[in-house]
């Protein structure tokens, strides 16, 4: 009996969510590739790119900021094209959740889905005060000093010292702009994207102009912190680009979708280089990176070289950028939530959609009030870095379904069929399929014709085991390379150290090249398989090991809390549990009974 339920149970974590390529949703499709290329942009170039990059550089790597952000970006580039592949054929607006739902089960699903969404809570709150932050340097404080002498809150650890009332105010106005419908949010957040993306080209063209390289002359003024100043700087610099994931929330309302959404995220990805690169460069080579400021490095770096009206300029496309990333976040929460209310694994109301506005309403006013809570009461800082890993665990898990989808077993002779609309003929469709896994056994590799491996179960054991041996190998040289530089340990120590990780990391890269996989015909698909995904998979598990103690801990606090709302409501209401497929068939039976002849 025992084993009879812990097989009952399994099969429930373990159960996956199809992919219909019929699936027409009820929300408005109006978006195209400009709206989608500024929703990416907005959502990524906000409070890091006027505040944070300036503190990173200050006080972890300097000038050498610049090498953590190319490394960021490649990581980040890669994950996109896995991002790309999945929006190219999954015709629902769930990003990484919908993604690891149907390919790693229903638990590994919902747990994906529920860490990007509080991950996602939190940084609108966070967004939403650093706006009222870069708003009280452009008005007269007093204002903010008579609302905060006159809302103070009591002593405690995880309150605010008063209430955020402008914050709240921001999240609120930009809930009701959610509300009104995507037509009209996006086209605010376009214009608004526009307005910040014009304050960027002033930062950078005045500050051509002040640029001293002697602030970049030799390895210790470029890279005072070392390498272990670039490595600790790695997951603020990833985190830079994140907003590139709000692109993959808005898939049902997208005109063609399976095209557009793959060159949306690509491009928005350059973009947001292009913007922190040029700023972080010249910010660092027009004062010392140890005279930046603590509240506003860039708008105080730019009054103190060149003019002080230029603070009020960058503050002003600060308050912008936020204004557009909480816009951002706003909708990216709703699409999330609706989406998994709509499979059963939150509470069904949220998943309703309004008949006029095409919006799911609901599921806008519950994130939105939840934001505005805890942006108005409480003390996000110790919040702040747990937002940097959930943001960078989907990576993790969307590189490891990208890898497994091609050792999903089928049949000899089954296919998927995905359609895509043809941009010249609308109405015309092309076939998309995943090609059998006979068929591509040799996978373009004559020398594997001589390897006796079987595809199919065998194979994909033999990844699973390889992924995991990557996993614990590249945490392993994360933390040798962390804690061997933090306490200077001994050459030979650190070397052997670093060898015995390295051997099985390399190693289960070799077997997972190897090992033979299905070609897959989708309308996209991400290039230099399987090495690509591989090094994505383990260059993120190496930064996120370089995350503190602290934030591990919220990390498995966020997980346990979120397996209890699964455990104690999903995993009955899902609808793909069996129970409920049937019950919603005699609903469906008695409504519409069988005519009698």
């Amino acid at each position: 009996m025992a084993f009879g339920s812990f097989k009952n149970v399994f099969a429930a974590f373990t159960r996956r969510k199809a992919i219909e390529s019929t699936f027409e949703s009820p929300l408005r499709r109006c978006l195209v590739f400009w709206d989608l290329f500024l929703l990416g942009v907005g959502g990524s170039v906000d409070v890091a790119l006027y505040i944070v990059l300036g503190n990173v550089a200050r006080d972890l790597c300097g000038p050498s900021i610049v090498i953590s952000m190319i490394i960021g970006f490649f990581l980040c580039f890669a994950s996109g094209l896995c991002y790309a592949e999945f929006g190219s054929y999954v015709p629902t607006s769930g990003s990484d959740y919908d993604y690891v739902y149907s390919a790693l089960g229903e638990l590994c699903g919902f747990l994906d889905g529920w860490s990007i969404l509080i991950g996602s809570v939190i940084a609108t709150a966070t967004l939403a005060q650093g706006a009222a932050d870069l708003l009280r340097s452009l008005t007269d404080s007093a204002t903010f000093n008579y609302l905060d002498a006159h809302a103070t809150l009591p002593d405690h650890a995880l309150l605010a010292p008063n209430v955020n009332i402008v914050a709240a105010a921001l999240i609120i106005l930009v809930t009701i702009i959610t509300a009104m419908g995507v037509q009209s949010s996006v086209r605010i957040n376009d214009g608004i994207v526009a307005i910040n993306l014009l304050v960027i080209v002033f930062i950078f063209v005045t500050g051509l102009v002040y640029i001293d390289f002697d602030h970049w002359s030799g390895w210790d003024n470029f890279a005072p912190y070392g390498v272990n100043g670039i490595l600790k700087s790695l997951p603020f610099t990833i985190f830079f680009y994140a907003g590139f994931v709000s692109i993959t929330f808005s898939t049902e309302e997208v005109i063609n979708p399976q095209k557009i959404l793959p060159r949306s995220i690509m491009a928005s990805l350059i973009g947001v280089f292009i913007c922190f690169f040029c700023i972080g460069t010249v910010l660092t080579l027009i004062i010392p990176y140890n005279q930046l400021s603590t509240v506003s490095p860039l708008s105080d770096a730019f009054a103190m070289v060149a003019f002080k009206q230029s603070k009020y300029v960058i503050a002003f496309g600060g308050f912008c950028s936020c204004f557009s990333s909480v816009l951002t976040a706003c909708y990216a929460n709703s699409r999330l939530t609706y989406v998994m209310a709509r499979d059963g694994l939150l509470v069904s109301f949220l998943h309703k959609v309004n008949q006029q506005s095409l919006v799911p309403i609901q599921a806008v006013l519950v994130t939105g009030f939840i934001a505005t809570i805890l942006t108005a009461f409480v003390d996000l800082t110790i919040l702040i870095e747990v937002c940097s890993i959930l943001a960078l665990i989907p990576y993790v898990t969307l590189a490891i379904t990208v890898i497994l989808l091609r050792y999903k077993e089928h049949g000899a002779n089954d296919v998927v069929n995905i359609n895509c609309d043809d941009e010249a003929q609308p109405n015309s469709t092309e076939s998309h399929q995943i090609a059998s896994a006979t068929d591509n056994l040799m996978n373009g590799h004559p020398l594997l014709s001589q390897m006796n491996i079987l595809f199919g179960r065998k194979a994909k054991s033999t990844i699973i085991i390889a992924l995991v041996v990557l996993f614990l190998s590249s945490a392993g040289i994360s933390l040798v390379i962390r804690f061997g530089i933090s306490y200077k340990l001994e050459t030979p120590l650190f070397v052997a150290l670093s060898i015995i990780f390295t051997i099985p990391l390399l190693a289960s890269m070799v077997v997972i090249y190897r090992t033979p996989h299905q070609i897959l015909k989708f309308p996209f698909t991400i290039p230099m398989f399987p090495m690509l995904p591989t090094v994505c998979f383990a260059a993120c598990t190496f930064v996120m090991f370089q995350f503190s103690m602290w934030a591990w801990i919220l990390f498995v606090i966020n997980t346990v809390f979120g397996l209890v709302i699964y455990l104690g409501y999903g995993i009955k209401n899902s609808k793909v549990n069996p129970l409920n497929a049937t019950r919603a068939a005699d609903i469906e039976l008695s409504q519409n009974p069988p005519l009698l002849t």
